[in-house]
């Protein structure tokens, strides 16, 4: 059993590592509109320091599972032309990032994520 401490660590490391994102391959930063319209109620395969799954509903609430590591659950939003969550288990519990579209239709999140669809 993880202890919830290595939970927070991996989910903020998770988090963090979006964050430094190539610009060349991924020169399309997402607008709020076009975010909102191509996660909602998508399911996505994430790479990165860490990889997993990560599942955006309709109605707001957000799951992620690392891997074997760890898993957790929280709430999504848009908030100025970013991708907002915030997790039970992690701390910071809130994190906003940027969504770029790259040329082979993956998504990069600012903090360094590989998103595909799954």
């Amino acid at each position: 059993m993880i202890k919830i401490s290595t939970k927070i660590r991996i989910s903020f490391l998770f988090l963090l590592g979006i964050l430094a994102v190539p610009q060349t391959a991924f020169a399309d930063r997402l607008s709020g509109a076009e975010i909102q319209t191509q996660i909602s109620g998508k399911s996505f395969n994430f790479a990165g320091q860490y990889t997993g799954w990560i599942q955006y509903r309709n109605n707001g609430s957000v799951t992620y599972h690392v891997s074997v590591v760890a898993s957790d659950t929280g709430t999504w939003w848009i908030e100025s032309s970013q991708l907002c969550t915030n997790y039970e288990s992690r701390s910071p519990a809130t994190q906003c990032v940027r969504i770029i579209l790259g040329d082979d239709g993956t998504y990069r999140s600012s903090n360094g994520y590989t998103l595909s669809r799954r």
